[in-house]
């Protein structure tokens, strides 16, 4: 049997800052191969209400560019599973604050282990904060 562990996550990653940056690297040290899925724009809308300040393509290329997963790749447009299904990872890593239906992912997928990042200093780097503080140019 092999060790290889294979994690993915998942995220909007909007205005990509350090607590985005502290979650990917707790990610990546939880296994051997980290693949991250980034939130479509019409699934952001639809989640949290409005469109992310970045489009999908500008978030995907900054995690792209921390170096720190192994694959990026966008989210199902209709079925947020799909990512999973297709790559079947051993590991979830849910950010410590995002809003997850665990009890649905358990049911759907039993044999992949779930855990919570710890939070980074989320006084300070809190995507809902550092939008309503950001000067617009």
């Amino acid at each position: 049997m092999s060790s290889f562990r294979h994690v993915m996550a998942f995220g909007t990653f909007d205005l990509l800052h350090p607590g985005h940056v502290a979650f990917l690297e707790q990610a990546k040290q939880s296994g051997d191969h980290l693949s991250v899925v980034i939130a479509r724009d019409a699934n952001v809308k639809k989640i949290k209400g409005d469109f992310p300040k970045q489009d999908e393509q500008a978030r995907h290329d900054a995690v792209v560019n921390t170096a720190i997963p192994d694959r990026v790749i966008l989210g199902d447009l209709d079925d947020f599973y799909v990512p999973i299904r297709s790559t079947q990872p051993d590991l979830i890593v849910m950010g410590y604050d995002q809003r997850v239906n665990v009890t649905r992912l358990q049911r759907d997928f039993p044999t992949i282990q779930l855990i919570r990042a710890k939070a980074f200093f989320p006084e300070k780097y809190k995507s809902s904060l550092m939008k309503r503080c950001k000067i617009e140019d």
